[in-house]
């Protein structure tokens, strides 16, 4: 019996780290992305593994121009329980972003470096308020989110209000119920 439950254990992790490599979720994950933000998106890896979570390496969102970084995330790493998982629950036990740092700019005209962003939100079309398609009937749990070695900027071209430099550690702890 062993025997089995190891051999089970063994197959499923092989199975999910070749199914779910980095090489077939880039390209997944990165068109969505990009057209969510109108922006060209970079993302150096991402692992998937069945016990441990998934872990995105390199995660750049670009400016308009699409040379300098508007935001990056040196490593997203989400952690969930996997016995939750058999009742329908997503418990997330640890959401961690290390190394993000993000460059607001005020340009001269007075619109901010993320305002295309928003626009292109506001002009997707509404939904209609018809019937609602199915969703899976899963309860999301959240514990903890730890942020670690944050950093923003905040440049004004105009030259009204003052250049800002943060720096940021932060952990949060509680429980974000979703059902």
């Amino acid at each position: 019996m062993v025997g089995v439950l190891v051999l089970l254990f063994v197959g499923l992790t092989l199975f999910v780290k070749s199914y779910l490599s980095s090489d077939r979720l880039k390209p997944i994950i990165l068109p969505k992305a990009e057209a969510a933000t109108g922006r060209k998106v970079l993302l150096d890896e991402i692992n998937v593994s069945l016990f441990k979570g998934i872990v995105a390496k390199g995660l750049s969102v670009k400016e308009k121009d699409g040379q300098k970084d508007f935001l990056k995330i040196g490593r997203f790493v989400l952690s969930y329980r996997l016995l939750p998982l058999l009742k329908k629950q997503l418990v997330i036990s640890k959401i961690e972003i290390v190394s993000p740092s993000i460059s607001i700019k005020r340009e001269r005209e007075g619109k901010y470096n993320f305002s295309d962003i928003m626009e292109k939100r506001s002009q997707e079309p509404q939904k209609p308020s018809g019937p609602e398609h199915p969703v899976l009937p899963v309860s999301v749990v959240a514990d903890r989110l730890f942020i670690r070695d944050a950093s923003l900027t905040f440049v004004d071209e105009e030259k009204e209000l003052p250049d800002v430099s943060i720096a940021l550690n932060a952990e949060f702890k509680g429980a974000l119920e979703k059902d």
